[in-house]
């Protein structure tokens, strides 16, 4: 309730709250930073090794690091968990993209590659919504829990997935050299950097203010799904 006015009069956090505060800014902060310089990473691992093999490696690793987050026994270990997932949970983004380019023909692939990431975007909004649930009522630890529980069961489920055919990249850091030789290549990902500092930035700090205001973890979390 540190922050809520009363009328004239405004509580002032306490040191403690801040500290708070600022670990949870930082927790998440690592988390997305990871999550997106790892991508590219992931993008060309997959090229190399594998598409599902990939996925089912960083499901795994995430799996381990939500598991991490969870039992997190102080603020630096939770950050430095939360960093570690985020940078195993990107892989999940750029290799299934790469496997719908594999597996459907360039013709139809419009539809599918929508249709995933229609689903990131649901997903996200509604676990924005069903975390606040348990980090309200019962344990923040259960947040970080049940995505890794998710994770460690798609890791096992994927082992179903065939994995597509593809040319072999040459080495590793070869995909990383033909991307700066297009000016387009340059434009998109200026746009898709801004997009990102908007989105993920604004929904990072949208719901610790409205709680710091007074408002629920469920209500604030249903705002930030909106």
């Amino acid at each position: 309730m540190a922050g809520k006015n009363w009328g004239n009069q405004r509580i002032v956090p306490t040191p403690a709250v801040r500290t708070a505060r600022r670990s949870v800014v930082l927790a998440a902060s690592g988390y997305y930073l990871a999550y997106g310089l790892m991508q590219p990473v992931w993008g060309a691992a997959s090229d190399r090794w594998g598409r599902v093999r990939v996925m089912r490696v960083s499901l795994t690793g995430a799996a381990l690091a939500a598991l991490a987050s969870a039992l997190a026994p102080d603020a630096p270990a939770l950050i430095g968990a939360r960093a570690v997932a985020g940078a195993f949970f990107a892989a999940s983004i750029a290799a299934s993209l790469t496997h719908v380019g594999d597996t459907v023909p360039a013709a139809t692939r419009q539809r599918p590659l929508s249709e995933l990431m229609t689903a990131f975007a649901l997903g996200t909004a509604v676990a924005t919504v069903v975390a606040g649930v348990p980090a309200h009522y019962l344990s923040w630890r259960l947040v970080f829990a049940r995505p890794g529980v998710l994770a460690a069961y798609l890791a096992v489920a994927l082992r179903r997935l065939p994995e597509p055919d593809r040319a072999r990249s040459g080495s590793l850091p070869a995909p990383f050299r033909v991307v700066p030789s297009s000016p387009w290549q340059w434009y998109v990902m200026a746009v898709a950097l801004l997009e990102g500092a908007v989105l993920l930035g604004f929904l990072t700090y949208l719901a610790p203010a409205l709680e710091a205001h007074g408002i629920p973890a469920t209500l604030a979390g249903a705002v930030a799904a909106l």
